[in-house]
């Protein structure tokens, strides 16, 4: 997982697969749109966090 590429794939399979596991539960109070906005944040700040790191990594 040195790849910010691989990690943006990996953070944005979970953020759709929690989206559907929300979809799929009956009785859930999270909004599916407040979930998707969430989800890609979350999916933003791994990729920002994961080039950080490879960046950092380079220049050791």
């Amino acid at each position: 997982m040195d790849s910010p590429v691989r990690l943006g794939q990996l953070a944005f399979g979970v953020a759709f697969a929690t989206i559907a596991v929300a979809w799929l539960l009956p009785g859930t109070r999270i909004d599916a749109a407040w979930l998707a906005v969430i989800s890609l944040l979350a999916v933003g700040a791994a990729i920002v966090v994961a080039a950080v790191v490879t960046i950092v990594r380079k220049a050791l």
